[in-house]
């Protein structure tokens, strides 16, 4: 990772995303509200792998708040 300032005065943060591996789960169902009663569906449960995440080629900090930055 390298880390530096940029003019706006955030810092720039560069992070090899190549090799990332993630997994997550992830469940789904439908719901139907009858009567004012929620009624579910059954779940269907998924794990999911990212199998490595491509970097990206160019990021420019476009916003910045006390907890959160956005990137384009």
């Amino acid at each position: 990772m390298v880390e530096r300032m940029v003019p706006s005065g955030a810092t720039h943060l560069v992070v090899d995303l190549v090799t990332q591996v993630t997994t997550f789960e992830c469940s789904l169902w439908a719901f139907h509200s009858f009567r004012g009663i929620r009624l579910n569906g059954t779940a269907a449960h998924h794990n999911v792998t990212t199998k490595g995440i491509r970097a990206p080629r160019k990021l420019a900090v476009t916003k910045t708040s006390t907890n959160s930055l956005s990137l384009e």
